[in-house]
């Protein structure tokens, strides 16, 4: 049970009204009460499970507490469902957001650093330059990276850790956080980041998500199967410690 998921939900209230669900092909969207939350969908996970998804055409009926439980699936798409739920349902605080890509701060601060990302961020690949050691881990590594499983090995030696916010999803942000040595400055970046003060209480210095502010231009490019770097319609955000 992860215990970061867990200080999130009880966190929301389970009142409102689900206005609309959406599932692209990388990316999900539920609206409730007017607010969107996000979550990205990993193709290479779906690849090795079965990924139809419980209910598919009623969700929309379902209780908000029934779509947060979908954040315990296995099923990598419902718990992205799940997530997404959670990050709708989340208020956002109302001081010390602002408006910056997450990788702009995280530069600021990278000079001789020993830096850990775990996933692939394209705005991360050029801290290779000013960072004495970058480790990129990946489930299904690419040339230079390193495999998930290295994650014991680099993490504990690393000054700053930057972890993708599809690890709620796939429920490896307890284990992850716990292999931070008590130093390290723990970044979570992506749409699917939840924008909690909550999760400063588990050593997190720097959360970094997406908000939708063109719902348009937003459904515009999800419906029609936009990744992440394709996106539009929202806006970065992020809120530090």
């Amino acid at each position: 049970m992860s215990r970061l998921i867990n200080a999130l939900i009880d966190e929301i209230d389970f009142d409102g009204e689900i206005e609309k669900i959406i599932v692209g092909l990388k990316i999900v969207g539920v609206k409730i009460d007017g607010k969107w939350g996000l979550s990205t969908i990993s193709l290479e996970e779906i690849k090795d499970s079965h990924f139809s998804i419980r209910d598919s055409g009623r969700l929309h009926k379902k209780s908000i507490r029934e779509l947060v439980d979908y954040i315990f699936s296995k099923n990598p798409v419902e718990a992205s469902i799940g997530m997404a739920t959670i990050n709708a349902k989340l208020p956002l605080p109302k001081d010390n957001i602002i408006e910056r890509n997450g990788f702009d701060y995280i530069k600021e601060i990278a000079r001789g650093k020993r830096i850990t990302m775990v996933g692939h961020f394209p705005r991360g690949e050029p801290l290779k330059e000013i960072a004495e050691k970058l480790w990129i881990l990946e489930l299904r590594p690419r040339e230079g990276d390193l495999p998930a499983s290295y994650s014991p090995v680099v993490i504990p030696k690393s000054d700053i850790l930057i972890i993708t916010g599809a690890t709620f999803v796939n429920h490896t942000i307890d284990q992850l956080i716990s292999l931070a040595n008590p130093s390290c400055f723990i970044a979570i970046v992506g749409p699917t980041t939840p924008i909690s003060k909550s999760l400063f209480n588990f050593g997190i210095d720097l959360l970094c998500s997406s908000i939708v502010v063109d719902e348009k231009l937003f459904l515009d490019h999800i419906l029609q199967g936009a990744s992440v770097k394709q996106l539009k319609g929202i806006k970065q955000i992020c809120l530090c410690r």
